[in-house]
Order: C-alpha cells, then structure tokens, then sequence
C-alpha cells in the first residue's frame, strides 16, 4: 500500500459493532459533515473507468496501473461525524490546493478553532462550496461514536485507508485496456496461467495489509 500522512493544521455507516465506517461522497445536494480531528490518512490511488468505474489503491513499488501509465493521485481521507445519519464516515479530499477544492476549505472550518458544522455542496467537476456554522448544545454531535470509532481505529480493528479497494495483477490484467497498454510497452509481467475471468467480473479484494497512520491538518 502507498500511504502516506500529513497535518492539516500544518498542511456510513455505524460503528457501534467495529464495522469500518463508509466513505461519504459530496455530491449537488448538500451534506452536513462535523469534523472531529485535524488528522488526515493520505494514500496513493488510481482511477479505472468502464466497469471498473472507480478509485482503486495504487501498488506502490511494481505497480501495474502505473506501468500502464494510468494517473496517479492522492486522496486526503478525514473522518468526520454525520448528523443526518447518526455515524462516522469518512471524507475523501483530493489533495490540492486548486480554488474550490475541499482541504483548503476544511482546513478553514478547523482554523477557527470553534467545533463546527460544515455544509459541503459540489458545485462543478472538482469544485465545492463549504459553509459552517458554530455547534449548539441541540446538535447531534456524535460524541459517544466519535469515541468508539476512535477507540477501534486505534486497536487496529479497521484501516480507512482500505475502504480503497487494491485489485490483484491478475485482476488488472483482466482489465482489456490495461493487458493491451501493458502488452503494447513491453510491460506484462510474468504471471502463472489460469482463468482471471472477465473485467466486467472483477470482485476486487479489499488489502489490509496495513494500520492507517495519523496525520494532521
């Protein structure tokens, strides 16, 4: 797995029962979101579209999306408490600093020092509104979940990084477009014959090979 952390001050389900929390997407329809910690899991990922359609964990060293020449970036992962579904859930930033993109924004909302609600809207391809407002004592504000979510991710019981799930060589190599990219660079590794099935198929595995680290805002 490529992870890596960083400082955000610097620079969905429940988990009652330790399940690992669910990422939760901005979409046009705004989201309220309260974030409970400036620490942000940073990893490595690549995007497949076609039946993949999706955000995969990049290999690290030998990795065959990059051999394929396909974009790598990386993804700031925040947990955040949501009102509106009584849970943790966490929050992908893509890491720039681009106006309109989410970790400046964020960053502002933790700045102020004051625990807050933040309302984030998606307002175009990579683009967002965040606006907030203080906490009142009649906010559902998590605080108990909060803990436990806490308590579990640091007994390593779930790792927010592999709510990114990483495909296997083979399962790459069932992508048509990567197996001909690869083929056409001189890049097919050497792998042991057997069926890998069709991409449209493909049932990813989920790495968890690897604790998230903590880093701050």
């Amino acid at each position: 797995m490529v992870m890596e952390t960083f400082n955000l001050m610097a620079g969905v389900s429940d988990v009652g029962d330790s399940q690992k929390p669910e990422l939760i997407l901005p979409r046009e329809d705004q989201i309220a979101v309260i974030p409970f910690t400036p620490e942000v899991t940073v990893i490595a990922v690549h995007y497949l579209d076609g039946d993949a359609n999706r955000y995969y964990q990049c290999g690290g060293i030998g990795c065959l999306l990059c051999r394929a020449g396909r974009k790598l970036e990386k993804h700031g992962l925040m947990p955040v408490w949501v009102p509106c579904l009584s849970a943790v859930a966490i929050l992908p930033m893509k890491m720039t600093l681009r106006p309109g993109a989410l970790i400046p924004q964020m960053k502002r909302v933790l700045d102020s020092g004051v625990p807050s609600i933040a309302f984030i809207q998606k307002t175009g391809w990579g683009k967002f509104e965040v606006t907030s407002r203080p906490l009142t004592p009649t906010d559902n504000s998590g605080a108990v979940k909060i803990e436990k979510f806490k308590a579990d991710r640091e007994a390593g019981k779930f790792s927010v990084a592999d709510l990114y799930e990483k495909l296997s060589d083979e399962q790459i190599l069932a992508i048509p477009q990567i197996e001909l990219m690869l083929r056409l660079k001189g890049a097919l590794p050497a792998l042991p014959t057997q069926s890998t099935g069709d991409a449209s198929t493909i049932k990813p595995p989920i790495g968890n090979e690897d604790k998230d680290s903590a880093c701050r805002l």
